[in-house]
């Protein structure tokens, strides 16, 4: 599985992961948009990715923030296009079971929300708005990824 959808966060566009879908592609994974360039919440973004997923067969989202929530509803949703859900700073808490891969990125401020179910938690010494453009991240980030091929 080498096909990744990015999903930018609350009021950010999908310029802001150009520079980790570069990584990504130079990674050699296929990186695809959500179907949307700016995430409001509002205007049926959560259906344009569920709709992406559709199109793809099958990928693992990629999101920050909000985008890695609406990914999380979308494992919780049981969405038989969805492959696994990377999370950057994902406004989660509490227990989890989605029925996909989920590993979630911490920043500083993530810290403080228990979360349990992930099948990862990694804590990283960064903002919430810099985790898609720390290079420990993204290096996180395909090495995740590659796990994922690796099932």
């Amino acid at each position: 599985m080498n096909k990744v959808v990015l999903v930018p966060g609350l009021a950010a566009s999908t310029f802001t992961l150009h520079p980790l879908r570069a990584e990504l592609e130079a990674a050699g994974f296929e990186c695809h948009w959500p179907g949307f360039d700016v995430q409001t919440a509002v205007h049926g973004e959560l259906d344009a990715l569920a709709n992406t997923l559709r199109g793809l067969r099958s990928a693992v989202v990629v999101g920050h923030s909000l985008g890695g929530l609406q990914g999380v509803v979308l494992a919780l949703a049981d969405n038989p296009h969805l492959a696994g859900v990377v999370g950057l700073g994902s406004p989660v808490a509490g227990y989890l079971n989605p029925r996909v891969p989920y590993f979630e990125a911490r920043s500083v401020i993530g810290w403080a929300l228990p979360l349990f179910g992930p099948t990862e938690v990694k804590r990283f010494l960064v903002g919430h708005a810099t985790l898609p453009f720390s290079p420990a991240v993204q290096s996180w980030v395909i090495e995740k990824l590659r796990s994922l091929e690796e099932e």
